[in-house]
């Protein structure tokens, strides 16, 4: 699980996540990065969290900001994109996996 700490981040009382567990949790970052930015939505009462409930609190704020339309063009493309995001949370706690290709700043294998 992961504790809550309230702190004053520019003017405002803010939530940020901590870890129990030294080591990598890109899923941590990502949640303390929207926390920051005012995105993510952590019930004031909650003193901790887990897992599972993070995961959730992300996947509706990627559901919540990227809404999928029958009607959009670019349907079959961003359900799918928006489908892998919420899939890949899941494994998010221990780290991520990226094979780095070395020929550019934006090139990377997808694993």
């Amino acid at each position: 699980g992961y504790w809550i700490k309230k702190i004053d981040f520019c003017g405002r009382i803010t939530p940020i996540l901590m870890q129990s567990v030294n080591g990598p949790c890109p899923l941590l970052a990502i949640a303390n990065v929207l926390s920051l930015n005012h995105a993510l939505n952590i019930h004031p009462d909650y003193s901790n969290l887990n897992h599972e409930t993070l995961i959730s609190i992300v996947a509706d704020y990627l559901l919540e900001k990227n809404p999928i339309s029958g009607n959009d063009p670019l349907y079959e493309n961003k359900k799918t994109r928006v489908d892998d995001a919420i899939n890949v949370l899941p494994k998010l706690d221990i780290g991520l996996d990226v094979n780095v290709r070395f020929r550019g700043i934006k090139d990377f294998e997808f694993t």
